[in-house]
């Protein structure tokens, strides 16, 4: 078969035009490999005269691209599956052909996209999540192509990934882990270090408190991100950090988890996913599900109440919201030293559900602080119940360090700078 004149154009580097240069290598068919030797502008800050002045005569303004006999063909899958046809690379039928294809396209649309957003972005902090999402799509991708070439392997023993023959989807996938490879090459140390959690709160203790307990109880490293500036209904000062920040978490509310760059928003949601792996879910699913109905009743008497308390800017409807918080740590008390007592029948228990620490816990002890920084010192005096129960978990392994360790952060401290003031 007589070929055209090929000519591929793209950066000096392998990303997306390698396996299109493998596809010609293999079929031992010539064509002029044309590298821009300049960097796009997202990998290097330098002047790229060449390439500002050959992409205004390019179909999309991108590369790669495929020029035959003075035509230009762009996007890297459309020349993929263009060239497969004229190389023999498209499989024994039109089947294997689709199926190789649908291999590409998820590639493609599952890490390609995401990386090359990734190595587009030029903020810090951005690229920082984005390389937590694509570490999670390495994964995904990974497991999503090995299981498809055993099924092959198994079904014939061919060792490719459709069929009996190499196809388009096969230097897709070499091509594939290259850009890994790469990508790891791009990847700063402070990044690739970067933990498995990152738990984004304000700079204080309230509601994330107990989450940060609960991960130093476990011994679960985390990134203990604080945003440092207030909240609007804390102080009028401008707050451009936050104001970027809320408009990616799910509810536009902090505390939020972000796992691998998937964000988890409500402090409780995020308590209760957190339990198994920080030894906090109890013994069994019974004790489990009663610290999640402690919890439960917790948020639905009290949070509610607190948030209107706290939001509220109207001085007289404050005092109004203030009284109904207070009527509301009353009630919630009484239950809680009920349910201590309770549990604390034969003399050796306790805690709140069974004979060990679980997550409901800690959230109670963070309901006593809060109550007394941001409501009332002093609201929780009558509670002696609350009190041992908040010794025993403030002294607990990794509990009682982290403490130690955050001591200029305690909300009780009105003289600090960090602590929110005219609350009362």
């Amino acid at each position: 078969m007589e070929h055209p004149k090929y000519k591929l154009i793209y950066f000096n580097i392998r990303g997306r035009a390698e396996p299109l240069r493998l596809m010609f290598a293999y079929a031992k068919v010539p064509f002029e490999d044309y590298r821009i030797k300049e960097l796009p502008s997202y990998l290097s800050p330098e002047p790229s005269p060449e390439w500002d002045a050959l992409k205004k005569t390019l179909p999309f303004g991108t590369v790669p691209v495929l020029e035959v006999d003075g035509k230009y063909l762009g996007e890297t899958n459309a020349i993929a599956r263009f060239l497969a046809k004229r190389l023999g690379l498209a499989g024994a039928n039109r089947w294997e052909a689709a199926q190789a294809d649908s291999i590409v396209s998820y590639v493609y649309s599952d890490f390609e996209m995401p990386c090359i957003e990734y190595v587009r972005e030029m903020n810090p902090d951005r690229k920082r999540l984005l390389l937590s999402r694509m570490l999670d799509r390495i994964a995904k991708v990974s497991d999503k192509l090995e299981n498809i070439l055993q099924k092959n392997i198994a079904k014939n023993g061919s060792g490719f990934y459709v069929g009996e023959s190499l196809t388009l989807a096969d230097f897709t996938s070499v091509t594939f882990y290259y850009s890994v490879e790469t990508l790891s090459n791009l990847t700063t140390p402070e990044m690739a270090s970067s933990c498995k959690y990152k738990l984004i709160y304000w700079n204080v203790r309230a509601k994330a408190e107990p989450i940060r307990w609960m991960f130093a109880y476990g011994g679960v490293p985390f990134e203990d991100y604080r945003i440092h500036e207030l909240p609007s209904y804390v102080s009028p000062a401008p707050n451009p950090e936050w104001t970027a920040l809320k408009g990616e978490v799910p509810y536009g509310t902090v505390p939020v988890l972000l796992v691998y760059g998937n964000y988890l928003g409500e402090s409780h949601a995020i308590g209760r996913y957190l339990a198994k792996e920080c030894g906090l879910a109890g013994t069994n699913d019974w004790e489990a599900a009663q610290a999640d109905s402690i919890l439960t009743y917790l948020g639905a008497e009290f949070d509610s109440a607190m948030d209107m308390f706290m939001r509220e800017m109207d001085q007289e409807k404050k005092k109004a919201a203030k009284e109904t918080t207070m009527q509301k740590i009353a009630k919630v008390s009484e239950t809680l030293e009920k349910i201590l007592r309770n549990n604390n029948s034969s003399g050796e228990r306790k805690f709140l559900v069974g004979s060990t620490p679980t997550f409901v816990d800690f959230f109670v002890v963070s309901f006593g602080d809060v109550a007394e920084a941001f409501v009332q010192p002093g609201v929780m005096g009558p509670y002696k119940l609350l009190a041992t129960h908040k010794d025993l978990i403030r002294g607990l392994p990794g509990v009682e360090k982290f403490i130690q360790d955050h001591a200029h952060l305690a909300m009780s401290n009105r003289g600090s700078p960090l602590y929110w003031p005219d609350l009362k």
